[in-house]
């Protein structure tokens, strides 16, 4: 919690903003220009993200919790969702297509004394429900709301003839 609340700090100083364009500005020798600038937000607005982000990250271990359930493996709900998080953050490294393998190997490694079968039928599923099911769900939502605002804009076209 503590390194949340560090990085908001840090985040919002113009201290650091200022810092961190120096920083760049060295990296690249002074050969591209790059400035920083900090936005400030309303705090009920930024506690109001972080809540929600919170709350999604609280449901997706939930439901890691039961896909793990669901395929056999009975291990406690903050096991899962350790594991989870830390192939997450491997899943962050370029090195494959989807994370396709390094999630395999960290649940491998840190789920060690289970059957590889329930282990890899888990990762499947997650990849199936996770970025899968969610890309799915994303586009027909994007292409519902983009649908929504052409028809909008037509009826609007409409009205000023």
């Amino acid at each position: 919690m503590g390194m949340i609340v560090m990085g908001s700090v840090l985040l919002t100083s113009a201290g650091f903003s200022q810092w961190v364009s120096r920083f760049l500005r060295q990296l690249s020798a002074g050969k591209i220009a790059i400035e920083i600038a900090v936005k400030k937000y309303h705090a009920g607005k930024m506690i109001a993200v972080f809540c929600l982000s919170l709350l999604g990250n609280a449901f997706s271990f939930i439901s890691c919790y039961f896909l793990a359930r669901s395929v056999g493996i009975d291990v406690s709900f903050f096991t899962v969702s350790g594991t989870v998080a830390i192939a997450g953050l491997l899943n962050l490294l370029p090195v494959t297509v989807m994370g396709l393998g390094t999630r395999e190997l960290v649940f491998l490694k840190l789920l060690a004394g289970l059957p590889h079968a329930q282990i890899l039928a888990f990762s499947g599923l997650m990849l199936f429900v996770a970025q899968i099911g969610g890309a799915l769900i994303a586009m027909i939502l994007g292409h519902s709301i983009l649908l929504g605002l052409k028809i909008q804009r037509t009826d609007s076209v409409a009205k000023t003839l």
